[in-house]
């Protein structure tokens, strides 16, 4: 139950980013218009991946799901950071991010159900809590990051 807690913890403060931080940036870098591309690029996938790859996610046993996950968040804010500004990189960023998301969306869920039947209430108040925690450290890091105060 904690680890699956911690992993919500992180996911939630690297999906606060897509909520918050990378709006912010996009439209100061590219205008209004790409911070709209973003969340409809972003249901897009969700909408369009989330059943073919939730098949996979709830096969696969091992940690694989969750590592790719992060590697994949990993990739996109290293686009978003390092690399020239650019809407080809400022898309391929959010789709590896909305691919991150589902990937460790859907596991967390899985394993959240497949623990003690008696735990499962309990895991999941213990996940929303972590996430409320997860959202509020991303949000507060995000900006501080942004606004280049925390390096």
């Amino acid at each position: 139950m904690f680890g699956v807690s911690l992993f919500v913890f992180l996911f939630t403060f690297f999906y606060i980013q897509l909520e918050s931080t990378i709006p912010v940036f996009s439209d100061q870098v590219f205008g209004g218009s790409a911070t709209s591309f973003i969340f409809v690029l972003n249901a897009l996938i969700v909408i369009f991946f989330q059943m073919s790859v939730s098949k996979w996610v709830c096969k696969e046993n091992s940690k694989t799901p969750k590592v790719l996950s992060f590697v994949l968040f990993g990739i996109s804010f290293l686009l978003l950071h390092a690399l020239e500004h650019s809407y080809f990189y400022l898309f391929f960023a959010i789709i590896l991010f909305s691919f991150a998301e589902i990937v460790i969306y859907i596991r967390l869920d899985y394993e959240a159900t497949n623990i003690d039947e008696r735990l499962i209430a309990s895991t999941f108040g213990i996940m929303s809590l972590s996430s409320a925690f997860g959202g509020m450290a991303g949000s507060y890091l995000g900006s501080l990051f942004y606004n280049q105060e925390f390096f």
